[in-house]
């Protein structure tokens, strides 16, 4: 923190109080700063300025501009009284300057903080602000105040400010203009505006500091002092987002009620679109129920009467089943009698052929095997010929469907291709009617806004015009004003004209000028003088700088490497490691000491740090064990409880009447503490198990045992397979494993308890211990470390070589700069008498300047004044015409809004029409080729009636089109086709006509007959050579064979032609006619049993025909009642499937039709009771002022088009409701984030009030007021949950009141403090005494129970707690460093010498450097201050000025003026003006 070190005043002040040359110099004067060097580097100082200063000045002399300067400069935003300033400075020639020169309290660097200030000739007031860090090139005593002996200008002076700050930028140097941008500069440089505004409203009223810290409560001097102690950018960025909170806060209201409109509306559209979709699904399901029943009825009407048909054919097929029959019987005995008379031929024929049957073996073999392939070849053959006769008829069925439904085809393309048209007419219409209504908008939007620009530039043109009337008037009221002015200042005379007056004026200000240029040349002369002796001088000092710089930086690093070392030399630990004691130690340099034993420390304290670590672990390991014994020892709760098992089975006893405890338990009650550890060795299976009650619950509980079986899984005792299997009590071959003291013995547990926790104790004090000799180690280590990385560059005996070389070079550059300094200070003498001289003309010249430029405004004033007359009359007349225009055009605009949004309305339902035909003709599938590619059948007939034809040519297609399994059989059959073919042309030719020739034959259907054809032929290919060999055997055997036929055969000979025919010639004839006659006596017994199956079946059909032809009979009368009064179509399939399968599909089909018709008329009646709850929830008068255009459509739509947009609505609706909710969820995690920050903030102020109060302290001593509190704050501190939920609820409050919701943001950070703590805060004081009583006060009754002095003391006392609160590095810190408080005459009304020192003791606790001005000269009082300056106002007749200057009494005694008479016993005065340069011109006679 800095403290004022100088104030230099330059040309500053009223006529009557002017400070001309005056420099107040407080520096040198208190403690040395904490890092001084021996000799300063440049802009830097030793010591601190005087802590207590005190500058004396008669009352009304001028303290008044001293503070005025002080303030304008520190805090010019706040300072807004301009007219006093403009009273204060002369001119842009001659600018006014105020510097503060500041010392950091901690570094003794400087800073300087300075203004000028200039009014140009209008009387506006002119003011540049500037800051630099003072360097060899320039501090406060070189600024370019003036050159060539005169002012230096405003501008000019700020040009070479500019040119300083390009040219070297070590000094930092920065240029402000704008006001608040000084304050926000200055605050980073680490002074403290906010402060200087605190003392400025201390200083109000002379002797009245008090007034500042005035408050009604408590809470308002919190308020007050937080708001001080705090910047208000810190809460900048806070206020940013409440103001965006608050602004959004606004529109919550009207998202929420949004929000309830849309979910509100989301769930009765989504209960209409659920009853739209109930109401097609019943629909559809009572059309389908319809066409179910329809088609069940026709298909069991056709079954019936195919039936009927079936049950005649049947009794036909009956009589002629049985007349085949008959005849079959017949030709079977007919076949008979040839089998017995080919049989006696062939047996005759047989012996004379057997030789020749052996000759035609081989013939008959070859013959044999094409058989054999051709019989193999026959399923080939039959299935492609199958396969064909399917596919041709397949093919002709399908043809034949196919034929049938063209016309209906053709009618379906036709009405769809009529009902597109349609459609895309209406559409064309509707699209055709918005362009007609957008066109007409548009021309209506153009006039609008050629209307509303119209009468935008009517308004501005008038609003132009009315602030030309104003400015015009005030320009009359300005010339008024400034006319009289000047007439009572008399720069022009009562019945002179300005114009008169300005000539005289310019005649007066010519013959100034001459003089000033005699003058200036006389200046020149001794300026050219003093600037080669200063460029001399600045040779030299710089040069001296140069040196002392290097020699400064040497010596500050040696001091550092050797307090370092002394740092270490101090250690315990060192002595400790290098076996030495302290004394030993400090007995030689330090820097050199550790020079020599830098290594063998590091090494040592290496080792002694890996020693602790290990030692440490194993502590750290000892001790975790004990607390994790600790842990199993506890028995807060009680004794353990016993094992889960033996608890449920306790549990278990007790639930049927008998009387258990658990062992652990029945102990502690039943047995001394001191049996237990007995009782546990000899029955350690009954402690862990379960005791009961006497013999007699002993064997109830085994009883149940033995029925429950609960078999539990515990054990206790440990022993051998042996002592399970041998009785006894022998302890030799068991062991107990020591239980918990815990599970019965509280004391025991607590014992040992107490044991473990003194181990823990005494190795938590180890820890301690070996943690602190750790730390201490690694300081050394690290400390270590740091001096050798600093020593590394350069060893210590060169570093104190080259330090003594550059310290002998410093001394004698400074010698040679003293002597330069000398020569230069007469120089300046000489300069001083000339720039004087010419100072005195240049004012004068000043005045006649202004009082010039002030006659000839005038002048030119009075002119434009007549001319602004005219000018009013005439912008009057033209304001009134334009504004009758203005509200013709507002009336044309109001009514052309109001057909917009009727054309608006109007639109939108067209546009939905549009959309509605385009859905519904997008839904219509186009015809083959397109829409075009049909001509229109009856293209002016309405929408209906062509809807209505498609439908009808729908359904009159779905009843005739191919079926699907008509269309899959025809693709079979070609599949199997195919199939067969390839198949086919893989046999060979002769093959395949045999194949095709044993097709025709009855076996070759006979798959099994095939299969003997197929042996037979195998078994001739191998019997051919034993039938050869065994002819000759047969020969006997055929000659009894034939004598026995021939008396069968004649039993029934056959006779005529059939015996001819029947009688075989040679044997192959026999064989041949043999075969035949088996084969057809086979055939004719087949066909005997096949004609007599055919009979009995016909038969069996005809009964089960009957049957099933009343059980159809049956059902068809309950399906056409329930098709009563519908269309049958006609039924392509009769029924398949059964009578009892028909019956209960009837049954189901009726029932199913009843129900659905049923519930499509519900449905219907509750979309109804939907659409019109929809419509009442819009119409709710809680949704009144929503301006939403659902709500609008939804009152004004037919309830019939309702029901199709409610899902798209709900989609809708849903889609805004996620929005909403998503804005809403964003606020309230916005306020969250808020309330934290607002959460942590508050905190943040109630840890500052507790720093306030221990600021407040005083120092340690043995007066009763050391180390009290003065001022103490106290109050309920909130709880962090609570405190959270209180900052959400004061966001909200302060975002929802229009007055609150644009405060910054310290404002809403205090308003949260005050919402935190609603109790509020107690502040008191202690009542200042002269004995030092403690008596407390409230902070608000200090102006009524605290005298005059007490108050102002009490207010002092309050501002240095503010100001070292403010300034406090940390929140734990208490800063010694605390600024500058600067007060005007506090001790005119604090005069008592305790009051002063209590301000004294407690300014220098905290570091406040105090600068007190006043107009007494209470020696008692004074003589407390360190410092004190004596000023007086002397008045220069010859330049109408009063200057400030230092007191004459005070100058004379400390600088002797010549002696005229020598007097020996006159003291001789001693000492030196502390104060800046003070020019006191000397009369005549000196």
């Amino acid at each position: 923190m800095y403290e004022l070190n100088r104030i230099l005043l330059r040309n500053f002040g009223p006529v009557d109080a002017r400070y001309e040359d005056v420099t107040l110099d407080f520096s040198g004067a208190g403690p040395e700063v904490e890092t001084a060097s021996l000799i300063p580097a440049a802009g830097h100082v030793t010591h601190r300025p005087a802590p207590a200063n005190l500058i004396m000045l008669q009352n009304g002399g001028g303290k008044g501009v001293l503070l005025t300067g002080i303030t304008c400069t520190t805090i010019p935003h706040r300072h807004q009284d301009v007219e006093t300033l403009r009273n204060f400075t002369v001119s842009l020639a001659q600018p006014s300057h105020v510097v503060l020169e500041w010392a950091d309290a901690r570094t003794g660097r400087l800073l300087i903080t300075a203004q000028i200030l200039a009014p140009d000739r209008e009387g506006k007031l002119h003011r540049r602000f500037y800051s630099f860090h003072p360097a060899a090139a320039l501090d406060a005593d070189r600024l370019p105040f003036h050159r060539d002996g005169h002012w230096l200008p405003f501008e000019d002076y700020c040009t070479e400010l500019r040119d300083v700050q390009r040219r070297v930028d070590a000094l930092e140097l920065r240029i402000e203009d704008g006001q608040e941008r000084w304050e926000k500069h200055q605050r980073t440089l680490g002074l403290q505006p906010d402060l200087f505004d605190v003392q400025r409203r201390m200083n109000a009223k002379e002797s009245d500091a008090a007034a500042a810290f005035t408050t009604t409560t408590s809470d308002a001097f919190v308020d007050w002092l937080l708001r001080k102690a705090t910047d208000d950018d810190q809460y900048a960025e806070l206020g940013t987002a409440f103001h965006s909170y608050a602004h959004a806060h606004d529109q919550r209201a009207a998202w929420d009620k949004e929000r309830q409109f849309a979910l509100t509306m989301q769930r009765a559209c989504g209960e209409v679109a659920i009853l739209h979709q109930t109401r097609q699904k019943t629909a559809h399901a009572a059309e389908s129920a319809q066409q179910r029943l329809v088609h069940l009825t026709a298909t069991v009407q056709l079954r019936e009467q195919q039936l009927s048909d079936v049950l005649t054919v049947h009794a036909d097929a009956i009589t002629d089943t049985y007349r085949a029959h008959e005849e079959a019987k017949r030709a079977a005995e007919r076949a008979e009698q040839r089998v017995h008379h080919v049989r006696h031929h062939a047996s005759a024929l047989e012996l004379a052929t057997v030789r020749a049957k052996q000759r035609g073996a081989e013939q008959a073999k070859k013959e044999t095997e094409a058989e054999k392939s051709g019989w193999e070849t026959v399923p080939v053959a039959l299935r492609h010929a199958h396969a064909v006769d399917d596919h041709t008829r397949a093919q002709e069925a399908l043809s034949q469907a196919e034929r049938t439904a063209a016309p209906y085809l053709r009618a379906v393309h036709q009405a769809a291709a009529d009902l597109r048209t349609g459609y895309a007419s209406a559409e064309a219409a509707a699209q055709d009617k918005v362009r007609r209504l957008a066109e007409a908008n548009q021309q209506t939007e153009t006039d609008i806004e050629q209307w509303q620009h119209r009468r935008e530039q009517l308004l501005e043109d008038t609003g132009a015009a009315q602030a030309d009337l104003r400015t015009l008037r005030e320009q009359i009221d300005s010339f008024t004003t400034t006319l009289g002015r000047a007439r009572h200042d008399r720069l022009v005379e009562p019945d002179e004209l300005a114009g008169d007056a300005a000539a005289r004026a310019e005649a007066h200000t010519r013959h100034l000028d001459q003089l000033m240029d005699e003058a200036k040349q006389a200046r020149q002369t001794a300026r050219t003088g003093r600037d080669h002796a200063h460029r001399h001088l600045a040779d030299t000092q710089r040069q001296a700088l140069s040196d002392r710089a290097a020699a400064d930086a040497a010596l500050a690093q040696t001091d550092r490497l050797r307090k370092q070392a002394t740092a270490i030399q101090s250690l315990p630990l060192c002595a400790d490691l290098l076996e030495a004691t302290p004394d030993e130690l400090r007995a030689s340099d330090a820097l050199e000491w550790l020079h020599e034993h830098a290594t063998v420390l590091g090494e040592t304290a290496g080792r002694r740090i890996a020693n602790l670590e290990t030692t440490l672990t194993g502590t750290r390991l000892g001790l975790r064990e004990d607390q994790d014994l600790l842990d199993v020892l506890d028995t807060s709760g009680g004794l353990h409880p016993a094992s889960a098992a033996v608890r449920r089975l306790c549990e278990d006893l007790v639930t049927h009447g008998i009387s258990a405890w658990p062992g652990w338990r029945w102990m502690h009650d039943n047995v001394p503490a001191d049996a237990h550890p007995q009782v546990i060795r000899a029955h350690p299976d009954l402690v862990g198990g379960i005791i009961v009650g006497g013999a007699d619950g002993l064997d109830a509980a085994r009883r149940h045992m033995e029925q429950t079986r609960p078999l539990p899984a515990t054990a206790v005792t440990v022993g051998t397979g042996e002592r399970l299997l041998r009785p006894g009590s022998c302890d030799d071959d068991r062991f107990v494993i020591e239980p918990s003291p815990t599970l019965h013995d509280e004391d025991a547990a607590e014992r040992e308890r107490g044991e473990v926790t003194a181990r823990i104790t005494a190795a938590t004090r180890q820890l301690q211990d070996l943690n602190a000799r750790l730390a201490e180690a690694r300081e050394l280590e690290r400390h270590l470390a740091n001096w050798l990385e600093a020593c590394a560059q350069m060893p210590v005996p060169d570093r104190l070589a080259q330090l003594n070389d550059l310290q002998t070079t410093a001394a004698a550059s400074e010698t040679a700069a003293q002597e330069a300094r000398n020569a230069a200070e007469g120089h300046d003498a000489a300069l001083h008498e000339a720039e004087q001289a010419y100072e005195d003309l240049v004012d004068r010249a000043g005045q006649a300047q202004r009082a010039l430029h002030v006659l000839r405004q005038l002048a030119d004033a009075e002119t434009e004044a007549g001319q602004a007359r005219d000018r009013i009359s005439a912008l009057t007349a033209q304001c009134q015409e334009w504004r009758t225009e203005a509200d013709d055009l507002r009336a044309a605009c109001k009514r052309a809004e109001a057909e917009l949004l009727r054309r608006a309305q109007a639109i939108e339902a067209a546009r939905q029409e549009a959309d509605s035909h385009a859905e519904s003709r997008r839904a219509v599938p186009a015809p083959p080729g397109g829409d075009a590619a049909i001509e229109p059948d009856t293209p002016h007939e309405p929408l209906p009636v062509l809807k209505h034809r498609y439908e009808q040519a729908l359904d009159e297609l779905r009843a005739v089109q191919v079926g699907e399994d008509q269309q899959q059989r025809a693709a079979r059959a070609e599949e199997h086709l195919l199939t067969c073919q390839r198949e086919w042309n893989q046999v060979p030719g002769p093959i395949q006509a045999l194949a095709q020739k044993f097709s025709a034959d009855p076996r070759a259907t006979d798959e099994v007959q095939r299969h003997a054809i197929l042996r037979d032929v195998a078994g001739q290919l191998t019997d051919l050579d034993e039938r050869l060999n065994a002819l000759r055997d047969k020969e006997s055997e055929l000659k009894i064979r034939t004598d026995h036929l021939k008396s069968a055969a004649a039993a029934a000979p056959l006779t005529g032609e059939e015996a001819a025919a029947w009688t075989p010639a040679t044997l192959e004839d026999a064989t041949a006619l043999s075969a035949r006659a088996g084969q057809e006596l086979e055939e004719a017994r087949t066909t005997e049993r096949a004609a007599s199956e055919r009979y009995n079946g016909a038969r069996r059909s005809q009964a089960n025909s009957s049957r099933d032809l009343a059980a159809f009979r049956s059902v068809l009368p309950r399906l056409e009642s329930a098709a009563h009064g519908l269309d049958l179509p006609a039924a392509a399939e009769p029924y398949p499937g059964t009578a009892e399968a028909a019956e209960t599909e009837a049954r189901q089909a009726a029932e199913e039709y009843r129900t659905c018709h049923q519930a499509a008329r519900d449905a219907d009646r509750a979309l109804e009771t939907g659409v019109s709850r929809l419509k009442e929830e819009a119409a709710d008068v809680r949704f009144e002022g929503l301006d939403i255009p659902l709500r609008t459509q939804i009152s004004a739509l037919g309830g019939a088009k309702i029901p199709a947009l409610a899902e798209n609505w709900t989609q809708a609706l849903g889609s805004r409701i996620a929005a909403l909710t998503s804005d809403l969820d964003a606020m309230a995690k916005t306020r969250d984030a808020l309330a934290s920050q607002l959460g942590a903030h508050v905190t943040d102020l109630l840890h500052r009030l507790d720093q306030a109060s221990r600021f407040s302290a005083f120092p340690d001593g043995d007066a009763p007021w050391a180390g009290q509190k003065f001022l103490t704050i106290r109050y309920k501190k909130p709880d962090q949950q609570t405190l959270a939920a209180s900052m959400r609820e004061t966001v909200d409050a302060l975002a929802q009141n229009p007055r609150t919701r644009k405060l910054k943001g310290i404002d809403v950070v205090l308003r949260c403090l005050k919402e935190a703590v609603p109790r509020g805060f107690t502040a008191e004081v202690m009542k200042p005494n002269a004995a030092q009583r403690i008596t407390r006060v409230p902070v608000e009754k200090m102006g009524t129970t605290f005298s005059g002095g007490q108050e102002l003391t009490g207010a002092i006392l309050l501002y240095c707690a503010l100001a070292a609160l403010r300034t406090s590095p940390g929140p734990r810190s208490r800063t010694r460093n605390g600024g500058l408080l600067l007060l005007d005459n506090p001790i005119g009304r604090a005069n008592a010498t305790y009051l002063v020192d209590l301000q004294f003791e407690m300014a220098a606790a905290l570091g406040i450097q105090l600068i007190y001005t006043t107009g007494l000269s209470d020696e008692e009082v004074t003589a407390r201050f360190p410092m004190c300056i004596p000023l007086r106002n002397d008045a220069e007749a010859r330049a109408g000025l009063s200057l400030i200057r230092l007191d004459e009494r005070i100058r004379h005694a400390l600088v002797p003026s010549p002696r005229i008479v020598p007097d020996d016993s006159a003291a001789v005065p001693s000492g030196y003006l502390h104060s800046a340069r003070l020019y006191t011109k000397e009369t005549p006679a000196q």
